[in-house]
Protein backbone atom coordinates (compact mmCIF):
# COMPACT_ATOMS: atom_id res chain seq x y z
CA UNK A 1 0.00 0.00 0.00
CA UNK A 2 2.79 2.08 0.71
CA UNK A 3 6.52 2.68 1.68
CA UNK A 4 8.81 5.28 3.16
CA UNK A 5 11.94 3.28 2.13
CA UNK A 6 14.27 5.09 -0.63
CA UNK A 7 11.66 4.27 -2.94
CA UNK A 8 8.70 6.29 -1.52
CA UNK A 9 5.35 4.81 -2.32
CA UNK A 10 2.37 6.45 -1.33
CA UNK A 11 -0.36 7.34 -0.47
CA UNK A 12 -1.82 3.93 -0.65
CA UNK A 13 -5.73 4.62 0.12
CA UNK A 14 -8.27 7.25 -0.32
CA UNK A 15 -11.05 8.51 2.28
CA UNK A 16 -13.62 5.98 0.89
CA UNK A 17 -11.69 3.06 1.15
CA UNK A 18 -10.48 3.33 4.21
CA UNK A 19 -13.81 3.99 5.30
CA UNK A 20 -15.32 0.83 3.49
CA UNK A 21 -12.63 -1.65 5.35
CA UNK A 22 -13.42 0.44 8.83
CA UNK A 23 -15.67 -2.27 10.09
CA UNK A 24 -13.95 -6.11 10.56
CA UNK A 25 -15.82 -9.04 9.06
CA UNK A 26 -17.22 -11.49 11.10
CA UNK A 27 -15.00 -13.74 12.36
CA UNK A 28 -12.10 -11.42 11.91
CA UNK A 29 -9.16 -12.14 13.95
CA UNK A 30 -6.46 -8.93 14.79
CA UNK A 31 -7.10 -5.50 14.67
CA UNK A 32 -10.99 -5.91 14.93
CA UNK A 33 -12.08 -2.47 16.57
CA UNK A 34 -12.85 0.23 14.34
CA UNK A 35 -11.25 2.70 15.75
CA UNK A 36 -8.13 1.01 16.22
CA UNK A 37 -8.20 -0.19 12.31
CA UNK A 38 -8.63 3.92 11.41
CA UNK A 39 -6.08 4.60 13.34
CA UNK A 40 -3.40 1.46 12.14
CA UNK A 41 -4.78 2.63 8.13
CA UNK A 42 -4.46 6.38 8.92
CA UNK A 43 -0.35 6.28 8.02
CA UNK A 44 -1.20 5.55 4.00
CA UNK A 45 -3.81 7.54 3.62
CA UNK A 46 -3.50 10.54 1.60
CA UNK A 47 -6.85 12.18 0.41
CA UNK A 48 -6.92 16.02 -0.45
CA UNK A 49 -10.51 15.64 -0.40
CA UNK A 50 -11.45 14.37 2.49
CA UNK A 51 -14.72 14.54 3.69
CA UNK A 52 -15.71 16.04 7.19
CA UNK A 53 -17.06 13.21 8.66
CA UNK A 54 -13.34 11.61 8.21
CA UNK A 55 -12.08 14.48 10.83
CA UNK A 56 -14.93 13.35 13.32
CA UNK A 57 -14.10 10.04 12.85
CA UNK A 58 -10.09 10.22 13.24
CA UNK A 59 -10.92 12.72 16.40
CA UNK A 60 -13.55 9.72 18.03
CA UNK A 61 -11.04 7.20 17.30
CA UNK A 62 -7.95 9.20 18.97
CA UNK A 63 -10.65 9.70 21.82
CA UNK A 64 -10.78 6.28 22.30
CA UNK A 65 -7.50 5.63 23.04
CA UNK A 66 -7.25 8.72 25.05
CA UNK A 67 -6.00 11.86 22.78
CA UNK A 68 -7.51 14.64 24.67
CA UNK A 69 -11.48 15.30 23.82
CA UNK A 70 -9.99 18.78 22.15
CA UNK A 71 -8.11 16.61 19.62
CA UNK A 72 -9.73 18.13 16.70
CA UNK A 73 -6.67 19.95 15.75
CA UNK A 74 -4.74 16.81 15.80
CA UNK A 75 -7.69 14.63 13.42
CA UNK A 76 -7.03 17.17 10.68
CA UNK A 77 -3.23 17.50 11.11
CA UNK A 78 -3.23 13.26 10.52
CA UNK A 79 -5.35 13.55 7.87
CA UNK A 80 -3.50 16.01 5.84
CA UNK A 81 -1.42 13.54 4.95
CA UNK A 82 1.82 11.57 4.85
CA UNK A 83 4.78 13.63 5.26
CA UNK A 84 6.50 11.98 2.14
CA UNK A 85 3.68 11.93 -0.34
CA UNK A 86 0.83 14.84 1.74
CA UNK A 87 -2.61 14.34 0.22
CA UNK A 88 -3.23 13.95 -2.97
CA UNK A 89 -6.36 14.16 -5.34
CA UNK A 90 -8.24 10.71 -6.06
CA UNK A 91 -10.57 9.75 -9.33
CA UNK A 92 -12.62 6.67 -9.35
CA UNK A 93 -11.79 4.78 -12.86
CA UNK A 94 -15.40 3.22 -13.50
CA UNK A 95 -13.35 1.18 -16.40
CA UNK A 96 -10.92 0.19 -14.16
CA UNK A 97 -13.21 0.04 -10.86
CA UNK A 98 -10.82 1.18 -8.49
CA UNK A 99 -9.00 4.43 -7.20
CA UNK A 100 -6.63 5.94 -8.85
CA UNK A 101 -4.07 8.68 -7.54
CA UNK A 102 -2.02 10.63 -9.78
CA UNK A 103 0.36 11.74 -7.15
CA UNK A 104 4.27 11.68 -7.94
CA UNK A 105 4.81 8.59 -5.77
CA UNK A 106 1.47 6.86 -6.15
CA UNK A 107 1.73 3.26 -7.07
CA UNK A 108 -1.99 4.04 -8.37
CA UNK A 109 -1.31 6.12 -11.44
CA UNK A 110 -2.88 5.52 -14.63
CA UNK A 111 -1.61 3.28 -16.24
CA UNK A 112 -1.14 1.30 -12.42
CA UNK A 113 2.40 0.93 -11.33
CA UNK A 114 4.49 1.62 -14.69
CA UNK A 115 6.24 4.55 -12.86
CA UNK A 116 7.15 2.24 -10.48
CA UNK A 117 10.95 0.48 -9.63
CA UNK A 118 11.02 -2.88 -11.04
CA UNK A 119 10.79 -4.62 -7.59
CA UNK A 120 7.67 -2.58 -6.86
CA UNK A 121 6.03 -3.12 -9.86
CA UNK A 122 6.26 -7.18 -9.37
CA UNK A 123 4.96 -6.88 -6.05
CA UNK A 124 2.17 -4.97 -7.31
CA UNK A 125 1.45 -7.34 -10.12
CA UNK A 126 1.14 -9.83 -7.39
CA UNK A 127 -1.08 -8.24 -5.19
CA UNK A 128 -3.70 -7.54 -8.40
CA UNK A 129 -2.82 -10.79 -9.74
CA UNK A 130 -1.46 -9.84 -12.97
CA UNK A 131 1.39 -11.45 -15.03
CA UNK A 132 4.82 -10.04 -14.14
CA UNK A 133 6.04 -8.46 -17.17
CA UNK A 134 9.50 -7.51 -17.93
Amino acid sequence: MASTDQDRIGPGLCWPELAAILQAPDGAVGATDPHARLLLLLPVLGDSAAPAEAVDAVAEALVSQRAPDACEPLARRLLGGHPMWGAQPWTFDVDERSWICDGEHSPRQTPLGDHLSPYWRVELEACLGAEPHA
